[in-house]
């Protein structure tokens, strides 16, 4: 039988193991602060890149789209790239690895049906994907990682058997399709959003792994125009922008981008475009990535949509580098009668881009041409005495040091 006497020693040893604890700096509990050591930096290991400049191991993504646009397309012919380490849409793929799928709306028989038609399309071999592609529908097991708790969000007990089983399958790259049915938290709540995040930052670092969330655009307000790249068009409460370390924009093309590349408007939904929105280890792509739907029929007669790389027509290309020299000479002498080309398309027979109308532009690429020059410096406007009028007014001239001699050069 224990004494009393023996209890207090006992309880005596566990304070002063519990300070001595403390004394040696190891108190977990404790906040301080940790001194630079130089020779530090030769250790530490460089970004591990999955996919392009978009998955990384142990961090958080996003893929940001209205519905319907073919977000989850996307995602799973990136699933079939990085399960068969092939590179299917022209974005690096770093490794072969294991990725897990989880849609939480489609069944998976349409998951199927899809990665079915992206191996007729691509000439993959399913077999390749045995061991290495995982799917699961929300449908069969929903998957739901955070939940409010006594007024706090806190992580489930589906978290660590999410964990448990991407360590044990050694998963590396997880899609959840979409974001907003993984959790049960405030969608507009900026605190509760954050800890979902956390959640899967969590999972992210324990499995080493890059999980990228798809998720919704907000529904936009009468006039809104969501703009390609923005990823403050994503749904809910800022935070999620704030929390994911990169982030992507998958949007349909719009009837100006039609009207420039002389789409039919018919065709127009065929085509999405995808364009770094926040990229906080990377500089972002200058240049948005395109992709053209293409309907595979499949032998038990269904009809499933891929994407494929798709160059836009280049308006320049109908011009050459001795055409935009020859255009710019134009503009820079101005009009017959001394006056100055403009930028409106009011003023009759001067607006610059009849210039590039005249050379066999259409008058949509020849507003694409104009609004680059102008961007890049090589067309300017400045005040000057219209001959004309007789007074002072603004008009178009040309960097002389800007002619092209290389299409980069006013491009």
């Amino acid at each position: 039988m224990t004494s009393l006497l023996d209890f207090s020693r006992e309880l005596l040893m566990e304070q002063i193991a519990e300070v001595d604890h403390v004394i040696d700096g190891h108190d977990p509990d404790k906040i301080r602060a940790s001194g630079f050591v130089a020779n530090e930096m030769t250790a530490v290991e460089g970004r591990r890149w999955l996919y392009g400049k978009h998955l990384i191991r142990g961090y958080v993504a996003a893929t940001v789209s209205p519905g319907g646009v073919g977000k989850t397309t996307l995602e799973l012919i990136e699933a079939v790239a990085l399960a068969t380490g092939r590179d299917l849409l022209g974005v690096p793929v770093r490794e072969r690895v294991r990725v897990w799928h989880y849609n939480l709306e489609d069944p998976r028989s349409e998951l199927l049906r899809r990665v079915w038609a992206i191996c007729e399309h691509f000439e993959i071999p399913p077999i390749e994907l045995e061991g290495w592609l995982f799917l699961d529908s929300g449908r069969d097991r929903k998957l739901i990682v955070a939940e409010p708790f006594e007024g706090l969000v806190c992580a489930t007990p589906a978290v660590e058997q999410l964990v448990s089983e991407m360590q044990r399958l050694d998963v590396c790259v997880l899609q959840v399709d979409p974001f907003v049915k993984s959790h049960w938290g405030g969608e507009n709540d900026n605190k509760e959003i954050d800890a979902v995040l956390d959640v899967f930052g969590d999972v992210a670092k324990r499995c080493n792994a890059a999980v990228d969330l798809v998720h919704h655009t907000r529904k936009p307000p009468s006039g809104f125009v969501a703009t390609a790249g923005d990823i403050n068009t994503a749904r809910g409460a800022g935070a999620f922008a704030g929390a994911v370390r990169s982030a992507r924009t998958v949007t349909p093309m719009s009837d100006k981008e039609a009207e420039v590349f002389e789409i039919e408007s018919n065709r127009r939904g065929w085509y999405v475009r995808v364009d770094d929105a926040k990229g906080n280890m990377s500089a972002p792509a200058s240049d948005a990535v395109w992709f053209e739907r293409f309907s595979v029929e499949l032998s038990n007669g269904d009809y499933v949509g891929v994407l494929c790389s798709w160059a836009p027509p280049d308006p320049f290309d109908g011009l050459g580098v001795g055409g935009a020299r020859d255009a710019l000479m134009v503009i820079e002498q101005g009009l017959d009668d001394g006056q100055r080309y403009t930028w409106t398309q009011r003023s009759v027979g001067r607006w610059v881009g009849s210039v590039l109308v005249d050379l066999g532009l259409s008058e949509a690429a020849a507003k694409s041409v104009i609004a680059t020059w102008k961007k890049n410096g090589v067309l300017h406007s400045k005040q000057y005495r219209n001959p004309v009028r007789r007074r002072e007014e603004e008009g178009i001239f040309v960097e002389l040091s800007k002619l092209p001699g290389v299409k980069n050069d006013v491009l």
